[in-house]
């Protein structure tokens, strides 16, 4: 049935529960293992992947410290506290800076700045490489009072020094990623791996603390390394890499893998050079295979993040007219949603709230939402007004039957950005995708252009409903992370492939 496949598509999935450890109980928690995820350990030349590090606790928690699953989280404390007193408005003293974390690019570059209660921040812009940090630091408000940070790797941290009004010793914890054979793949900071030639490689990544990272905390009691690693095989780009699929089937080379649950979730492109905020063109397209063979399509555009948005309804269900609502809360803190069903006439009909976790995607029919106003929705036409304490995006496909369409959904809020999710992964100049789905008939499309004369490069990372990174297969490649280059004035596409090698788009 129509409504029971888009129900499958639009998976409710609970919310990611990963917590950072409090002040009080951090020095009694300590990490026990790392574990190098990475649900693709074959890559073409040419290439990237991503992978995560993921630490567990030993409560029994666990949370990524670096890569796709999560920011490359960076610790640094000083000792003694850093004096800040030129930062401040006042001329009195301030040396509430213990320790900070920051989060580094794909070339090792950072920007980190402290900022507490008062009005006045402290600026740190520097570079990393996995033998030694340097950093100059500044007051950020008024670009003076210069300073500098160095540490170098040691085996278990970065030690070094630094030297703002006052003078003094710096440990810094994070996780260096490395690999064993660089001519084959190498590994940036972010655990970003790309191919370079046929062959493989152990990716490591070493974690320079056995605490949490956690900000304004101390940890430099949390002595020695935690590490983990994975093999990644290097083929050949003309080579065609056969993937199982969870029941142990081959997919015969074909990205579409019709006999497969489908996956669902959201996605976030974010350039990484060539574009600036509002200039990033991205079309995405739906489409359901038909039993015919005949494939429904159906294009869209990246939603706005908005706290106010109106949607039309129209709902028939002696014909198998329904709406389907999906909707992301990409932020760190939960979505509350109050959606409210008007008529027509603008009669009001009924109320109903939604909380959306953070970071995760809910995808209902409005028929769901409002199942005590059966009666009302056999045959309706009106809209819902939806709030949100938080920005979320949003999107509808207006379903009859099996047959599908894209339909708007006008936001009433002011222009909000998508946030930062992981390092390298959303904020200003990103767009969000607030629904896909691949596997089990679907089939879903992004189309990436440049209007300007200059190379765009962009990451398309994929999300399912929990949040977590998910793993999809585009142009003949499965991983959860896409870097693509899109030439001037030209088009990049990410599709399904068939086992010829084309799309059913």
């Amino acid at each position: 049935m129509p409504k029971r496949r888009f129900a499958i598509l639009l998976l409710v999935v609970a919310g990611l529960g990963i917590g950072m450890m409090t002040a009080q109980t951090q020095q009694q928690i300590t990490i026990t293992k790392l574990t190098v995820l990475n649900g693709n350990p074959s890559v073409a030349v040419g290439t990237s992947v991503l992978v995560s590090a993921q630490g567990t606790y030993s409560d029994g928690t666990s949370g990524f410290l670096s890569g796709g699953g999560g920011a490359p989280v960076w610790q640094v404390i000083f000792s003694p506290q850093i004096d800040v007193s030129p930062c401040m408005t006042q001329t009195t003293s301030n040396t509430t800076y213990l320790s900070q974390n920051f989060g580094v690019n794909s070339d090792g570059s950072f920007h980190a700045v402290w900022q507490p209660a008062n009005p006045n921040t402290l600026a740190a812009d520097g570079v990393l490489t996995p033998a030694s940090i340097t950093a100059s630091l500044k007051c950020a408000q008024f670009g003076s009072r210069t300073g500098s940070m160095s540490a170098a790797w040691n085996g278990t941290n970065y030690t070094g020094t630094y030297s703002f009004t006052n003078n003094g010793n710096v440990t810094i914890f994070g996780t260096v990623w490395t690999s064993s054979n660089p001519s084959v793949a190498t590994v940036d900071a972010t655990g970003s791996v790309t191919a370079k030639a046929a062959g493989s490689t152990t990716i490591t990544a070493v974690f320079g603390s056995t605490c949490p990272p956690q900000a304004f905390t101390s940890a430099v009691s949390c002595s020695g390394t935690v590490s983990g690693s994975t093999v990644i095989t290097v083929v050949p780009s003309s080579t065609t890499v056969t993937v199982t699929n969870p029941t142990g089937a081959s997919q015969n080379n074909s990205d579409n893998n019709d006999q497969n649950a489908i996956k669902s979730g959201y996605v976030v492109v974010t350039p990484i050079s060539g574009a600036t905020t509002g200039a990033l063109d991205v079309v995405e397209t739906f489409g359901l295979k038909e039993g015919d063979g005949t494939e429904g399509q159906a294009a869209v555009l990246p939603a706005s993040m908005t706290t106010n948005a109106l949607l039309f309804v129209n709902t028939n269900t002696q014909i198998g007219r329904d709406l389907g609502f999906a909707v992301v809360d990409p932020g760190t803190s939960n979505a509350n949603l109050t959606l409210t069903l008007h008529k027509n006439d603008g009669t009001f009909v009924a109320v109903k709230t939604l909380t959306v976790s953070a970071g995760t995607q809910t995808a209902k029919f409005i028929s769901d939402i409002f199942s005590d106003q059966a009666a009302a929705l056999v045959s309706f036409t009106g809209s819902v007004s939806i709030l949100s304490d938080q920005p979320v995006a949003m999107m509808g496909l207006r379903f009859r039957g099996t047959g599908f369409s894209t339909i708007p959904v006008t936001s009433l809020s002011s222009a909000l950005s998508v946030p930062t999710i992981a390092a390298g992964v959303g904020g200003t100049s990103a767009v969000i995708l607030p629904h896909f789905a691949q596997d089990g008939g679907w089939s879903t499309e992004i189309n990436i252009l440049n209007s300007t004369s200059a190379t765009l490069t962009v990451r398309v990372d994929f999300f399912g409903a929990d949040g977590k990174p998910i793993q999809v297969t585009m142009n003949g490649t499965t991983q959860n992370s896409f870097r693509v280059a899109v030439a001037p004035s030209g088009v990049m596409t990410l599709s399904p492939l068939d086992a010829s090698g084309l799309s059913r788009f």
